[in-house]
């Protein structure tokens, strides 16, 4: 328990950034956000070498196709897809870097994205921490919101013999833009990831997005499932 009070208390710290007063009162909405997901190790070592070089053992790529919907599921409100790739330095240390593609409803325009990221990790027993930086630039119009940093602290508890492994995380939304600055966002996310097998992750959960300091600011309550699958070569 004396690890899991730090790891709470940096959780409530990040709620204190989103703490403010929005520009106006907000809407609510309600949406549904599904995803699937598939990640590889693109490089396998040729045959008869005994060692592998340490970047194509550690490096894997993966593509995701995703789905939002409002609060009728057939009222689309963005389908993208994703293709990029994660570098695991060492059980404490990740980086990730993937390219995005949005295809939005007929009242706004498709974008492209990128996202640079870096997670640092613990495990506290059965208890895995992570904090993650993010970078997001959004390839839009000049005169609208391009770059954003977020910062995550999530949370999972591995519970021993037991197919349910809960999730909480608390996300920040910084805006890198001379109009908007400061916290423009919070997202609160509590999850429950099922074991399906190694090579299988499956993830139900609620999400709340509480967006401030922007014009005509939105509260989303979402309810999302995902899916990744490992490939493997052998």
């Amino acid at each position: 328990m004396r690890h899991l009070l730090p790891l709470l208390a940096l959780l409530c710290v990040l709620d204190l950034f989103g703490q403010g007063e929005p520009m106006r009162r907000p809407a609510t909405s309600t949406e549904y956000w599904m995803s699937a997901g598939v990640e590889v190790k693109p490089f396998r070592k040729p045959s008869g070498r005994i060692f592998e070089k340490r970047f194509f053992r550690k490096f894997r790529s993966y593509v995701e196709l995703g789905y939002r919907s409002q609060e009728n599921i057939t009222d689309s409100r963005l389908l993208y897809t994703t293709i990029g790739g994660r570098y695991r330095e060492n059980k404490h240390l990740a980086f990730g870097l993937d390219y995005r593609y949005n295809w939005r409803d007929r009242f706004s325009r498709n974008t492209g994205r990128i996202d640079g990221q870096v997670t640092l990790s613990e495990e506290f027993g059965d208890l895995e921490a992570a904090y993650r930086i993010n970078y997001q630039h959004e390839f839009t119009e000049i005169d609208e919101l391009r770059s954003v940093i977020r910062n995550r602290v999530q949370v999972e508890y591995n519970a021993p013999k037991f197919p349910l492994d809960p999730v909480a995380s608390v996300e920040v939304f910084n805006a890198l833009d001379p109009q908007v600055k400061g916290v423009i966002g919070m997202r609160y996310t509590l999850s429950v990831k099922f074991d399906l097998g190694k090579d299988h992750d499956f993830e139900v959960g609620i999400r709340h997005d509480r967006e401030q300091g922007i014009p005509d600011p939105r509260y989303r309550y979402i309810f999302l499932v995902a899916y990744e699958h490992t490939l493997r070569w052998d």
